[in-house]
């Protein structure tokens, strides 16, 4: 019988995307804090291979341009095209902290041509999110556990910007070293069998949260990996 390539060491793409409350400079609140600045998405084949990286920029640029898409409307698609290709092939997708990352690009698309970001892949997208993988396989590990400090817990260089494509170049090598070190535990499985443990250790881990002072907060729903935006009729990814 072949021997199957641990998913951690198969091709795997990483999706960052930024919004305009993180990316704004000065005072004052954002008009619309859940619209998206810029996102990158980054793809390799296999550890140590090049990483193929697009971005995106959604907000205009000083000099008015909005990079190579040439328009806002023409980014998202041109983003939810590339990506919705990732599903197609069976590529899992690394996203750090999902349901905030997809959830932005889901309220993106529905405020441009009223619909959300299921409609548009055409196949399911396997999501692999670093938080949820690291909270359930390393639950005794006190501190905080944002992408600079899960870089630090696995041994990747911590990204020296907030780029999405730095982000997504970050969490991606998290992903890789995280299935390494847990290989007992992660190596059998499936992206699809993983993507569905990590909606139920999500679920199971903000419960949790919701107990813990100051902490509930940060999770008001279990839905992984995207929001409930629409509740009664959004469809699973």
């Amino acid at each position: 019988m072949e021997q199957r390539t641990p998913w951690y060491e198969a091709p795997l793409a990483a999706l960052a995307v930024r919004g305009r409350r993180s990316a704004r400079e000065g005072g004052g609140a954002p008009e619309r804090p859940d619209e998206i600045h810029s996102a990158a998405l980054v793809t390799q084949s296999a550890p140590g291979d090049p990483v193929s990286t697009l971005p995106w920029r959604l907000v205009a640029a000083p000099d008015g341009g909005v990079g190579r898409d040439g328009t806002a409307e023409a980014a998202v698609r041109d983003l939810v095209r590339c990506l919705g290709a990732r599903a197609t092939a069976g590529t899992p997708v690394v996203l750090m902290d999902a349901p905030h990352e997809l959830t932005l690009l889901d309220r993106e698309l529905r405020r441009r041509d009223g619909s959300g970001l299921t409609g548009h892949l055409g196949s399911p997208l396997h999501v692999l999110d670093p938080l949820v993988l690291d909270r359930h396989l390393d639950r005794g590990r006190t501190g905080p556990r944002v992408l600079d400090t899960l870089c630090v817990q696995y041994g990747v260089t911590p990204p020296r910007t907030t780029d999405p494509a730095g982000r997504a170049r970050a969490a991606l090598e998290v992903v890789r070293a995280l299935g390494r070190r847990f290989a007992p535990r992660l190596a059998s499985l499936t992206p699809a069998e993983l993507h569905s443990l990590q909606a139920v250790w999500f679920g199971a881990q903000t419960r949790g949260l919701a107990t813990t002072p100051g902490e509930g907060a940060a999770r008001p729903t279990p839905a992984w990996p995207l929001r409930d935006t629409e509740p009664a009729t959004a469809p699973p990814l």
